[in-house]
């Protein structure tokens, strides 16, 4: 919400819409952004971005870490379970390839899965340890913007990145 509201101001005349889904017998609380500036709107359509971006999305600007940082923020997750794992779900596969081959350029190892359940699914994973860790340095790298839970994660899971990669290293 903070996020948006931060966007909200940046850009002017936006909605901020506020509202549930549910799933699986849970509500959740959502937000979401509406544009009423043409102006906005065409711009966006110029960068790729359109109302059903989900499959048809295909960025026409160079990605950084900041747009991946957002895009994990809003679309990814930052977890530690039985392994540490940042992971990105698109149902564009011209998106997902821009999306690996950024991390690919970056140095950061990455696997694209295709999960086929009812609707195609894209889901990029980092989960190498070594690679988690270099993926949430890039993703914070001079960032000031951010969804402060994923944040709070990624940096939870850093440091335990780091005890033990020092810890293997004097193994």
């Amino acid at each position: 919400k903070k996020i948006l509201i931060k966007f909200k101001e940046f850009l002017g005349n936006v909605n901020i819409i506020y509202g549930i889904y549910k799933k699986f017998g849970k509500e959740y609380p959502y937000c979401r952004v509406a544009f009423r500036n043409k102006k906005i709107v065409e711009f966006l359509r110029e960068l790729g971005i359109t109302n059903n971006k989900s499959f048809s999305i295909k960025v026409n600007f160079p990605i950084t870490n900041h747009f991946l940082r957002g895009l994990i923020d809003g679309d990814g997750s930052i977890y530690c379970g039985k392994r540490n794992c940042v992971r990105i779900f698109s149902a564009s596969k011209d998106f997902v390839k821009q999306i690996s081959d950024l991390l690919q350029e970056n140095n950061i190892e990455n696997h694209v899965y295709l999960r086929n359940n009812k609707k195609v699914l894209y889901d990029i994973q980092v989960n190498k340890n070594s690679e988690v860790k270099k993926i949430i340095d890039f993703l914070y790298n001079n960032a000031n913007t951010f969804l402060q839970r994923k944040y709070y994660n990624a940096t939870q899971i850093r440091n335990n990145l780091m005890k033990h990669l020092k810890f293997r290293e004097l193994a």
